[in-house]
């Protein structure tokens, strides 16, 4: 009863929430910017995620057996891995591209245009499409049996699962890396730059206090890095849970204690209820999008 309801509520709240924020993006002009053409692939990404991923690793959790095949095994993982690829990349790109409009703002106006933006998401896509496609053939159904008292074997368990340990250490520690630690370092290094240039331009102004559209300016710019710092501060930690229990499931000692029977699917839940989180998020922190949701 609690995982479907759990994991329900992420569904139906990042399936509405995000398609809000498509629909905003796409039908006013206003809202049409280069970051948010990128908030706009993060919505999409998790659209996908919210309604395809979340309901199969309900039914993963929830049913006893995994009785819908080795196709849907291995679409559900493979979906997975691309849409957080495609999630923590679109974030280093906004993080990027922040950093450029506001450091930058006059040499690199030719880059930051939407067709560019457009472009790179496309690319985005094609390649964590492509460079994940090992994973349609890592993953499979597995069974497990066990004999029972009388010295028959018990009925098999089917379960979805990487085909050995030796593969998943390999791509967990891949996963780590490349979807957390190396992006996150390199997102925070950028705002943080961006933030002591803030910093530094507000000290500036403030000496010459006839420059009042100026201060206003920068506010409005650090207002709005700010709410991109929050969409990342709350990825960071909606993930960490389940990076540590992936990794410690596949390096170090996995746990069969009920704990770890209620930790496992709790790690998952909070993961991916990053999907639901931005459109929250956007909301609450921007009248632009406040305005335009109502």
């Amino acid at each position: 009863l609690v995982i479907p309801f759990l994991f329900g509520m992420v569904s139906i709240i990042g399936l509405i929430g995000n398609s809000l924020v498509v629909f905003v993006i796409l039908t006013e002009a206003k809202m049409r910017t280069t970051v948010n053409l990128l908030l706009l692939n993060l919505a999409f990404s998790d659209i996908i995620f919210s309604g395809i991923c979340v309901p199969f690793v309900t039914y993963h959790f929830v049913a006893e057996n995994w009785l819908i095949g080795d196709v849907a095994c291995k679409l559900l993982n493979f979906f997975i891995y691309v849409c957080v690829y495609v999630t923590v990349y679109t974030l280093v790109g906004i993080s990027v591209v922040r950093y450029m409009a506001v450091v930058y703002s006059n040499g690199s106006s030719r880059i930051r245009t939407k067709r560019n933006i457009c472009m790179a998401v496309g690319v985005l896509w094609a390649v964590m499409l492509i460079i994940n496609c090992p994973m349609l053939f890592l993953y499979r159904v597995k069974s497990i049996t066990q004999e029972l008292e009388n010295g028959q074997a018990s009925p098999p368990y089917y379960y979805c699962a990487m085909k050995d340990k030796d593969t998943g250490q390999k791509i967990f520690f891949s996963f780590f890396f490349l979807t957390y630690l190396i992006p996150l370092t390199f997102i925070c290094t950028f705002y943080m730059l961006l933030l002591r240039y803030l910093r530094l331009q507000r000290k500036g102004s403030s000496i010459n206090h006839n420059h009042r559209s100026s201060r206003k300016s920068q506010t409005k710019t650090a207002l709005a890095s700010k709410i991109l710092i929050v969409v990342v501060g709350v990825f960071g930690i909606c993930w960490l849970p389940l990076q540590l229990l992936l990794l410690i499931s596949y390096f170090g000692v996995q746990s069969e204690g009920r704990a770890y029977q209620v930790m496992r699917p709790l790690s998952h839940w909070l993961a991916y209820s990053n999907s639901m989180m931005n459109p929250l998020i956007y909301n609450y922190v921007s009248q632009d999008f406040r305005k335009s949701f109502r």
